[in-house]
């Protein structure tokens, strides 16, 4: 196996762990904080947001993206399956984007808020926020995906 095809492999890897981040997110994290009382879940989301951006998910965060597109140019570069790479770097880069577009944005306004505000405020970030998610989650799936089918020799 060569390094464009191991560059892909790891890069399928590396992306479906973030989405497996947001998946989590989607499926019972947002679910759990939903059911607190909504001063309480903007505490909980303001904690969880002041740890996210922590040395270790910011390089699987930036790193899966930026694996994802090394490994469309190596498929290029070495004539591998091009269409399967670059499709799946194209969908990490547009769940990225989404991340600083949508989700981070509506975080940085949370982190402004005050708790006790909660019953407005909660409602009018979570909605957004876990749709954005969603979308964040499988677009990094199929994402995931593409790049492991570009590794596999056609």
């Amino acid at each position: 196996m060569g390094g464009a095809t191991w560059l892909l492999v790891v890069a399928s890897v590396a992306v479906a762990a973030t989405a497996g981040v947001f998946v989590a997110f989607s499926t019972f994290v947002m679910r759990a904080l939903g059911d607190l009382p909504p001063a309480d879940a903007v505490r909980a989301m303001q904690a969880v947001n002041r740890r996210a951006p922590s040395p270790a998910f910011m390089a699987l965060l930036v790193g899966s993206t930026l694996l994802a597109v090394a490994g469309a140019v190596g498929a290029v570069v070495t004539g591998g399956r091009v269409v399967p790479a670059v499709a799946g770097a194209f969908l990490a880069v547009v769940a990225f984007a989404v991340t600083g577009v949508v989700n981070v944005p509506l975080n940085d306004r949370l982190g402004a808020t005050d708790p006790s505000d909660g019953a407005r405020a909660w409602p009018a970030y979570a909605g957004p926020w876990t749709r954005a998610n969603h979308a964040r989650a499988g677009l990094g799936l199929l994402s995931a995906l593409l790049l492991a089918m570009a590794a596999v020799p056609a």
